[in-house]
């Protein structure tokens, strides 16, 4: 892999870090579609998004904290 593929790379995941993967009712989100609803409302493109999935699944979400910390963990 390249440098410039695994700077990418990192860079999407950094980048979908900050998306929501918590339903309205406390799930975590691990459907595709709803994954690429929550990216492209972090202002993913809708090509990004599907790309994104196609290559990641979400593991586990924490939402933000009482002292700020969130973490999302992919595969």
């Amino acid at each position: 892999m390249s440098s410039i593929t695994s700077l990418f790379q990192q860079a999407q995941i950094a980048e979908a870090a900050y998306a929501d993967f918590i339903d309205n009712s406390g799930n975590l989100i691990v459907n595709d579609n709803d994954v690429i609803a929550a990216l492209t409302a972090e202002k993913f493109s809708l090509a990004q998004a599907a790309d994104f999935v196609s290559d990641w699944k979400v593991v586990d979400h924490i939402s933000d904290t009482t002292s700020g910390f969130s973490a999302t963990i992919f595969e």
